[in-house]
């Protein structure tokens, strides 16, 4: 930029000085013309016919500024016919291009450091043929020129300086941004996932930072819900392991008690029975955990069907197993269809009753409804038993939890049929919701979002 600067100023300052010069040589050259022509204009008129007269013309004019030339000489072949005062050292001899028809013009500094324009020509006057010499100061032009030089130098000088001051702060105010942006891009790469951009500008940095931070914020939302899901997953892992060692250390156990006969014949059926319903258990968990996963990868096959009627015939065919339990179910449900995949929605059925069953200690009422909705419908399973304390509600649908382990065992549950309902129920485009007080009893709704389909009856 000084460069550029230095040198665009320096050429504009000459080029102004040349323009200068050019237009004193021309008016130096109008100028000489009208003291010739006023020279052979005072001769024909006046008629003088010898040098002395010719010197007193010439004489009166310089004396009387009417010519612009500071000195004046006039010559004949042989003779110095007239000289300015003072200007007899300021003359350049100059014989070679002048005649009548042609003048010579040059430009040279005198022996006192002026500059000057000299302009050389000649004349005929009569028979004789006079030579003319005329000079013009133009120092005044190169003085100019030197004071605009030197303010040019100071200038420059000035913003050089200026220059070298701003550009380290203009560069650190524009890379502050970006430094910024590269901090926490590096903070982020070492895993501190919490780092922002704090670039607040309304420029393009300030875009990017705003996009950086977005990126950042879904890094670390991905980040967690991956923590959160390896977490989930060693919960999960360890509540499996948990679950099957318990039972295979029993069922180990009493196998190895059968076989080595030790045993009474009633003891032997106390054994086989228990190592029979361990064995059941595990089938049904294992069973469980398959439907879990077949949920992650199979797309449910949806039908325009009653959940009324699916609910009903399953309450009719469970009646006579809890009423051994002294457990009473009873059906309320609206007439209407929509869409569902009624393998997944009888499973759900089956494990809302199955898990107001566990609540109860001495018998109880069981009460499942079916609410249509305008998209769909309500699946409602609601019991008096013992109830789910406040704290525990919003993890009923995490894998193998159990509010209550040892009874939830004791009873044959795993802890995996809240999760399973709650797969099903988002597949269906709904959700599930617990309403529980302690003492009172539970109420869980399974919502279906899927549709009416063509039949709202």
């Amino acid at each position: 930029m000084a460069l550029i600067f230095g040198i665009g100023g320096s050429a504009i300052i000459n080029m102004s000085f040349d323009s200068m010069i050019d237009a004193e040589v021309s008016n130096a050259q109008t100028a000489y013309k009208r003291l010739l022509s006023t020279v052979f204009v005072m001769h024909e008129t006046d008629g003088w016919s010898n040098l002395n007269e010719l010197k007193d013309v010439i004489s009166t004019l310089d004396i009387n500024g009417a010519v612009d030339f500071e000195y004046i000489k006039a010559r004949s072949s042989y003779e110095i016919i007239y000289t300015s005062v003072g200007g007899n050292s300021q003359f350049l001899n100059v014989f070679e291009g002048v005649d009548s028809e042609h003048c010579v013009v040059n430009i040279h500094k005198s022996v006192f450091g002026e500059n000057l324009i000299q302009i050389s020509g000649m004349v005929s006057v009569g028979s004789i043929d006079i030579r003319i010499d005329a000079i013009r100061n133009i120092t005044y032009i190169y003085e100019m020129r030197d004071s605009q030089t030197e303010i040019y130098r100071n200038v420059f000088i000035v913003m050089v300086v200026l220059c070298l001051i701003l550009c380290p702060l203009v560069s650190y105010y524009l890379t502050k941004p970006l430094y910024r942006l590269s901090r926490a891009a590096k903070e982020i790469g070492s895993g501190k996932f919490s780092s922002r951009s704090k670039v607040n500008t309304n420029d393009e940095i300030g875009m990017l930072s705003k996009e950086f931070n977005n990126m950042a914020e879904h890094i670390e939302q991905n980040i967690k819900e991956m923590e959160d899901m390896l977490k989930a997953r060693e919960e999960f892992m360890g509540s499996f392991a948990h679950e099957m060692k318990t039972p295979m250390t029993s069922i180990i156990g009493y196998a190895d008690l059968i076989r080595s006969g030790t045993l009474s014949g009633d003891e032997v059926a106390e054994a086989a029975n228990y190592i029979f319903n361990e064995g059941r258990r595990l089938e049904k968990l294992s069973l469980t955990l398959l439907d879990i996963l077949v949920l992650g990868n199979e797309e449910p096959k949806f039908t325009l069907s009653s959940p009324s009627d699916l609910a009903a015939n399953i309450v009719k065919n469970l009646k006579p197993i809890l009423r051994k339990e002294n457990i009473d179910i009873y059906f309320k449900g609206e007439k209407g269809r929509c869409m569902m995949d009624t393998v997944l929605i009888s499973t759900v059925i089956m494990n809302l009753i199955d898990n107001a069953r566990k609540a109860f200690e001495n018998g109880g009422i069981i009460l499942v409804m079916v609410i249509m909705k305008e998209n769909g419908a309500d699946i409602i399973v609601q019991d008096n038993g013992i109830g789910i304390p406040e704290e525990a509600l919003s993890r009923l649908t995490e894998s193998f939890y159990r509010v209550d382990k040892s009874r939830s065992r004791k009873r044959g549950g795993s802890g995996l049929g809240l999760s399973l309902c709650a797969k099903i129920s988002e597949l269906h485009s709904g959700e599930i919701n617990f309403k529980s007080h302690e003492g009172k009893g539970t109420k869980v709704t399974v919502s279906i979002r899927r549709g009416r389909g063509n039949d709202e009856q």
